[in-house]
């Protein structure tokens, strides 16, 4: 994913995004993500983030899910940077969804207020077949 902040610099990220269902309705997620600025190597970053998502009403809970992220790096004694981040998750069709945001820094480091809009596409059910041998998952 290339991304394009306010300071108009180019971002590489990589991210791993690790996701369980604790009951039917509860998800938790842990990222780790890795930042680089794509002008000859300026600098580059590890972040972090994990949040818990859940339906807003039980009445909407196919369309719509509210959540809490916390995000933050790995500069723990130096420089470190974290971040609340309260959002909507709304379902628009199939298994794509539009997330929005709005974070405040819990430090220093971190933006005071940031607005988030992402669009996130699932491949469970084509990834979780890949993984089946005989109606069975390895």
């Amino acid at each position: 994913m290339v991304e394009r902040d306010l300071g108009d610099t180019d971002l590489l990220t990589l991210t791993a995004i690790m996701s369980k269902k604790i009951n039917r309705w509860v998800d938790i997620t842990g990222n780790l993500s890795y930042e680089r600025e794509l002008q000859l190597g300026q600098k580059s970053d590890v972040n972090w983030e994990i949040g818990v998502k859940e339906p807003v009403l039980f009445r909407y809970r196919r369309w719509m899910e509210e959540g809490l992220e916390f995000e933050g790096n790995f500069n723990f004694g130096t420089d470190p940077k974290l971040e609340a981040v309260p959002g909507v998750y709304m379902h628009i069709k199939g298994e794509n969804v539009l997330k929005l945001g709005i974070g405040a820094g819990l430090t220093e480091k971190a933006d005071d207020i940031t607005f988030k809009v992402t669009f996130l596409h699932g491949f469970g059910k084509a990834f979780k077949n890949a993984f089946k041998f005989n109606g069975k998952e390895r």
